[in-house]
Parts: structure tokens; C-alpha cells; sequence
């Protein structure tokens, strides 16, 4: 069960009906009742349709501890 996702160092990149994320993230995530946290470099997705934005692709690497 994730807790917190908390992005920063977030940059945007503007394709008009693409937006790309980029950055980093600290997720908090709780497995069998035994919290865990770790950080992860992303790349985040959204595409806009019918005038709406919906996230397309979500990747992640974890970071060293």
C-alpha cells in the first residue's frame, strides 16, 4: 500500500497535446504491515484527450540506498 509519493525536482516538458515529467520522487509504501521508503528517478507521461489529460506511462528506477 503506497502512503506518500513525494516528487521533487520535477521538470516539465511541454509538447502541446504531450506533457513529459521528469524528477525525483520519495515513496513511502507499507508490505505485510512493514513500512518501507525509498527514493526513484521518474518519467511520467500525460497526453491530452478530448480535453482531458491522462497519464499514458509511468517509469521508474530506484535509487541507490
Amino acid at each position: 500500500v503506497y502512503t506518500a509519493v513525494e516528487p521533487f525536482d520535477v521538470k516539465a516538458q511541454d509538447l502541446g497535446d504531450v506533457v513529459v515529467l521528469t524528477g525525483v520522487a520519495q515513496i513511502k509504501v507499507t508490505s505485510n504491515g512493514t513500512p518501507n521508503a525509498f527514493g526513484v528517478r521518474f518519467t511520467d507521461v500525460y497526453a491530452n484527450r478530448g480535453g482531458r489529460w491522462q497519464m499514458v506511462t509511468w517509469q521508474s528506477t530506484r535509487l541507490p540506498a
